[in-house]
């Protein structure tokens, strides 16, 4: 009898344990869906700069130990070489308000290509220390939701997709290692987001030092926009159009934005940069370029903001983004906008690529700007410059580069700095996107 009570109650608890490891993988089922994709990228959306690269290293260790494969490199996302619904993104976030808070923050989500949250969890945990020891235990919590789980792939082998328009760069992501035959989202009833295409990027870049007649001639104009060009070549611009000093002509600055008006492609990019003299007229209540053939007061040479509103949203690019380094720029922003307010993550990057953009930056408002500043730049283009080459990130968008400069160009002048969507000319809120070689 005591054997036999003994033997029953052995297999009851076996039973218990089991039904109790199968309530587990019952909570979180949709880690099952996981093992039908082959390729990972890993994303930081928001992380403590303090411990971040070993936070990272962490976040690696523990999906190792979940048995996921050898995370790719970010760029893939925005690579035409792959069907971007082959690719889970694993986005997270380890942060804290405030060393005051005494709370550390940890989320993590497994997203797909239709931006949809597969996987996901958030913790907050309240500790006396702030210190990476603290850090990590939250991380290491945060990540315990996937206790139980072990990757082990069950689809079929993915297709690389080729687009037939590549002209096979060295800056290609992909290799043999990702071609195959099949598609691993087959059954799964999800459907397909669009390739991220990214298209050419052109360059318009004018100077001018040399003017006469009424206006002054500047120091800085022409170096500024040669230094734009210099910079500008660590990131993908395939075609690059010029004009400086007496090649910067009313008419010849009107033959380039035609000449982008009638070659940009509805997936290309955009850069127009203007160094040069600009004015306000009170009594037109309006603001202009002046060429350097404009050597009177007389409008009739001058190139208006409203002018350059045409002109923009004329050209049939993706993006399309007008820096202006010129007094009384700001006026091309006339009427009420709205962007998408920036997120350091594969969803947002995705978005905004996606959506039309026809921004500009401007030097100041409706106020005068400086031609001088720092080794040979005005205040503007100094930190405008500084920030492209000092850049280390693979992508770099226009409300990211405007947010690192404005502060140290209001401290150091009397200008502020202007980003904003030009209004009429067909924005959807979208952002340029600098892609780095």
């Amino acid at each position: 009898m005591i054997k036999t009570l003994l033997r029953y109650t052995l297999c009851f608890s076996l039973l218990a344990l089991f039904l109790n490891a199968g309530a587990l993988f019952a909570q979180n089922p949709a880690y099952n869906q996981l093992n039908t994709y082959k390729y990972f990228v890993l994303k930081e959306d928001n992380v403590n700069t303090q411990y971040k690269d070993t936070i990272n290293r962490k976040i690696k260790g523990i999906l190792k130990q979940h048995n996921f494969p050898n995370l790719m490199d970010a760029s893939v996302l925005y690579s035409n070489k792959f069907d971007q619904c082959q690719i889970i993104t694993i986005a997270y976030s380890v942060s804290s308000p405030s060393y005051s808070s005494g709370e550390i923050s940890c989320s993590f989500k497994f997203v797909d290509c239709n931006y949809t949250s597969i996987v996901s969890n958030e913790i907050h945990e309240k500790t006396p220390f702030l210190n990476e020891k603290n850090f990590i235990k939250t991380v290491v919590k945060c990540f315990s939701h996937m206790d139980g789980y072990e990757y082990k792939y069950s689809g079929k082998e993915p297709t690389l997709v080729v687009d037939e328009n590549s002209s096979g760069s060295s800056n290609d992501v992909a290799t043999s290692e990702y071609r195959g035959s099949a598609d691993p989202m087959k059954g799964l009833n999800v459907s397909k987001s669009k390739e991220m295409v990214v298209g050419k990027y052109y360059a318009l870049i004018i100077g001018i030092d040399k003017y006469k007649g009424t206006w002054a001639p500047l120091k800085n104009a022409v170096s500024d926009a040669k230094a734009m060009e210099t910079s500008l070549g660590k990131y993908k611009f395939d075609v690059f159009r010029t004009l400086y000093n007496e090649q910067a002509t009313r008419e010849k600055i009107i033959d380039e934005f035609e000449w982008l008006i009638a070659n940009a492609k509805e997936q290309d990019n955009v850069f127009v940069y203007y160094s040069g003299h600009g004015e306000f007229k009170k009594e037109l209540n309006k603001g202009f370029w002046i060429p350097v053939d404009a050597e009177g007061t007389s409008t009739s040479k001058y190139i208006s903001n409203s002018d350059l509103q045409t002109y923009l949203s004329g050209i049939k690019s993706k993006h399309t983004l007008l820096v202006s380094d010129a007094c009384f720029s700001g006026d091309i922003f006339r009427g009420n906008t709205v962007s998408v307010p920036f997120e350091e993550s594969e969803k947002y990057y995705k978005e905004v690529h996606g959506l039309v953009s026809r921004q500009a930056m401007t030097s100041g408002g409706i106020e005068p700007v400086m031609d001088g500043g720092k080794d040979g730049h005005s205040i503007f283009a100094y930190y405008f410059l500084k920030t492209l080459n000092e850049n280390a990130n693979k992508y770099f968008d226009a409300s990211q580069l405007y947010n690192k400069i404005k502060i140290p160009v209001i401290n150091n002048s009397d200008q502020s700095p202007k980003l904003s969507p030009v209004k009429g000319a067909g924005d959807e809120g979208g952002q340029f996107i600098f892609i780095k070689k």
